[in-house]
């Protein structure tokens, strides 16, 4: 198997050459072979830079913003020995934006830096690298203190004198290695917290290195009670176990998102001319489609139900919509936009219409609710290019809806039923793919070469 690993940031690329034997259309023989080409000795296409140039611009203008001035120089560095200004800017904002009593938040990069001086928008990068979304969530005392735990025992060894390092490191391959020490985890995991007073005994085993010794305000932390945290949604997902190693949470529980994701309307939008597309406000806001679905989103009825469970619904829009996400003038916190990537994974139940994305999350077991408030238009070929389904909604894989009413009602049967699908849904569910193993593209490659 030949391996090519040009690494990131574009310094380098695999170049691949496959050749086939053919005695008449079977293959009998193959050769693979490669290399990592350097990309310093070729020279920028001029007509691809010529045509993003525009989009170019728009981006150098965006990143060369000025959004403040900043009086100190703050780092990552210390982040990993004690307190930090850069990860307490991190907490303070998370803690304001999610209007938390606590928060977790952990050094993504180990020598990130703002400046003292102005600051602009690219320094936001600098700050928060990924593309992670802020979640709230309840946890209890001893889930806070338990996630705590694991955090440093990922981070710290345990000390037995003043001589042994104090950071986890991996050990040296070889007896005097001077290679580049490597932390044993992964240091994006590193979490620390604020909103409470704690002490971290390093000579203390997992399970006994946290002290937790009040809230901040000195108010006393209980262990039973449950306190609202501020935390990134990589993290709220699972990422790094710290909620399900550490705070002993099941990743199951950890999902309490919804999504919603319609397909666009062929009839709301300009054809498409020079790469662009006419954009109608006007037309779209006196839609059925954009009626009831600004109904469904705005609902004071979801808004309770979500709060009530402590759900949260992405409204996925799809990119040819997004120009109109501004017209639903969605005002609850726990009704986000399309700011995100759809993992379909992470969600208790999907939302959609005749979009294909039905598939995916049928193919990953997750609930299906449809919702096409313009069916009878869709059925007489004016909003979509197809007028036809092969798998026609009604003998789809989850109950089927024209309103926001009638959404909600099958949204809280759903929510009431702990999202497990009834029947003849799940058995539609369980019984559409032939295969659930991972090895379609398998098959389908063997498939292709063989034929």
């Amino acid at each position: 198997v030949l391996l090519a690993n040009p690494s990131c940031n574009g310094v380098a690329a695999s170049n691949i050459k496959v050749e086939f034997t053919l005695e008449g259309k079977r293959v009998v023989a193959k050769t693979i072979s490669g290399c990592v080409e350097n990309m310093a000795k070729y020279a920028p296409d001029p007509q691809f830079i010529a045509h993003f140039a525009q989009q170019y611009d728009d981006v150098k203008n965006f990143v060369s913003e000025r959004i403040g001035y900043n009086t100190t120089a703050i780092t990552t560095r210390d982040a990993y020995f004690g307190s930090s200004a850069f990860i307490d800017f991190v907490h303070d904002v998370q803690m304001n934006i999610a209007d938390a009593e606590i928060s977790f938040a952990a050094p993504l990069s180990f020598d990130a830096e703002i400046r003292q001086g102005d600051i602009f928008m690219s320094d936001m990068f600098n700050l928060m690298k990924y593309e992670n979304m802020l979640y709230a969530m309840t946890l209890t005392g001893k889930e806070i203190k338990d996630y705590l735990e694991y955090s440093y025992y990922i981070w710290t060894v345990q000390m037995q004198s003043a001589d042994d390092h104090l950071l986890w490191f991996k050990p040296a391959k070889t007896e005097g290695d001077a290679s580049r020490a490597q932390f044993q985890h992964e240091s994006f995991n590193f979490d620390s917290a604020a909103g409470i007073c704690y002490t971290v005994d390093v000579t203390k085993p997992r399970g006994e290195k946290i002290a937790i010794q009040s809230m901040a305000d000195g108010t006393p932390f209980d262990m039973n009670k449950t306190y609202r945290v501020a935390i990134n949604s990589y993290r709220g997902n699972g990422g790094g176990a710290l909620l399900t190693v550490g705070a002993g949470i099941p990743k199951e529980e950890l999902k309490n998102r919804i999504v919603f994701s319609p397909s666009w309307r062929s009839n709301l939008i300009g054809a498409l001319v020079n790469n662009e597309r006419e954009v109608l406000p006007e037309v779209v806001m006196e839609s059925d489609f954009f009626k009831q679905v600004s109904a469904f989103l705005n609902s004071e009825r979801l808004h309770d139900m979500l709060e009530k469970n402590d759900l949260y619904l992405d409204f996925k829009n799809h990119p040819i919509f997004k120009c109109y996400n501004h017209l639903f003038d969605i005002k609850n916190d726990r009704v986000c936009t399309d700011n995100f990537d759809t993992n379909i994974d992470e969600y208790r139940l999907m939302i959609t219409d005749y979009s294909s994305i039905v598939f995916d999350s049928v193919y990953l077991n997750c609930p299906v609710l449809y919702f096409v408030p313009d069916y009878e238009l869709f059925l007489a070929g004016v909003s979509h290019n197809y007028r036809q389904l092969d798998l026609p909604l009604e003998n789809g894989f989850g109950p089927f809806s024209q309103d926001a009413d009638t959404l909600l009602d099958h949204l809280e049967e759903y929510i009431n039923n702990g999202f497990v699908p009834q029947e003849p849904y799940a058995s539609r569910m369980k019984d559409f793919f032939l295969y659930r193993d991972d090895h379609c593209c398998d098959r389908l490659y063997d498939a292709m070469i063989n034929d």
